[in-house]
Order: C-alpha cells, then sequence, then structure tokens
C-alpha cells in the first residue's frame, strides 16, 4: 500500500477499519501515524482513545480524550467517553463528573444522562437515579428501557403503584419488551 506520508487521512480511515474489525492494537499504530502527521487532529486523538478505551487502557484513552478537548473543547464526545474510562476505572464520581461535562457541551445527550442514572444506581442512590432515567425520558418519551429502570428506582423507594404504572407505560411503548 502506498500512502502519501505527509497526508494524514489515509492512516485515520486505515485506523477506523482496523477498529472496526477489533483490531484495536493496529488502530491506534494507525492513529499515531496520522498524529504525526497532524498532532492536532482532534478525529485521530478521538478514534485513538476510542481503541485504547476497548482495550480498557483507560488512563491511556483518558489522555488521549483530554488531547483531543485541547483542540476541540465543543466536541462532546471525548467528554462522555472520558466519563466511561473513569467509570472502567471503577470511579463512579468522576464518571458522573465528566458526564455532566458532556450536558454542559450537549444538553441533549441522551446517552450522558443514562450513564449518569446508571452511575447512581451503582451507588445505590435511587432517588438520583430516578430523576437522571426521568431526564432521559423526557428526551425521549419512547424510551421503554428508561422507563423500566424508573420503574425499578420506584420499586426499590417503596412507591409502588408509580412503579406499576412505569411498567404498564412500558408495554404501551413497546409490547415486545421483554424485561417487563
Amino acid at each position: 500500500l502506498n500512502i502519501d506520508p505527509l497526508y494524514e487521512w489515509p492512516h485515520y480511515n486505515i485506523g477506523r477499519a482496523c477498529g472496526r474489525m477489533k483490531n484495536f492494537i493496529e488502530a491506534v499504530t494507525h492513529f499515531d501515524r496520522a498524529l504525526l502527521i497532524n498532532p492536532d487532529s482532534k478525529w485521530a486523538h478521538h478514534e485513538k482513545g476510542n481503541a485504547l478505551l476497548e482495550m480498557k487502557q483507560f488512563v491511556n484513552a483518558i489522555a488521549a480524550y483530554e488531547r483531543t478537548i485541547e483542540v476541540d473543547q465543543s466536541y462532546k464526545w471525548p467528554y462522555y467517553n472520558i466519563g466511561r474510562a473513569y467509570g472502567g476505572l471503577g470511579n463512579t464520581v468522576k464518571a458522573i463528573e465528566w458526564f455532566i461535562k458532556a450536558l454542559e457541551v450537549d444538553p441533549e445527550l441522551k446517552a450522558a444522562s443514562y450513564e449518569i442514572a446508571h452511575c447512581h444506581l451503582n451507588l445505590e442512590d435511587h432517588l438520583k437515579a430516578l430523576d437522571w432515567f426521568a431526564k432521559v425520558q423526557n428526551l425521549d418519551s419512547n424510551d421503554a428501557s428508561a422507563m423500566f429502570y424508573m420503574g425499578n428506582c420506584l420499586k426499590r423507594l417503596k412507591r409502588y403503584e408509580e412503579a406499576i404504572a412505569c411498567y404498564e407505560k412500558i408495554t404501551e411503548l413497546d409490547p415486545n419488551y421483554e424485561r417487563v
């Protein structure tokens, strides 16, 4: 393969293809080559972070995402993915902080609200989890999974009638939803 050594995009695209094939080590190699050509490529930094995250190299993934943010503070995904990396490290509180930062960039980033809700479930704070699952529902009123978790939170909070109403709503949203 004859690639122009001064052009970053072939390396970036090969890295993405390697990532799609779950060959994350090779993907990182190509993203690093792209970054040698253009050290400010937010795309290469971010995709490198994604590959490192998949390899559970959470600290290195965080560094790649932080570099992405240095290049472009308005790009929501590195904030979100730093939250995922901290979750992988078992640091739920830091994960929540980064998911909130992602929401500061994009208040409608449903995935970040979902992750925060699950973090609160992990902390066994069912009231806060309920609030966050409700925010997910506000963003997407057809989200049966969020409604399911709201019902579970309400059940844990001994608010049984409200929990039942959630479960009934799920059957309206998705009659084939398996968890109800």
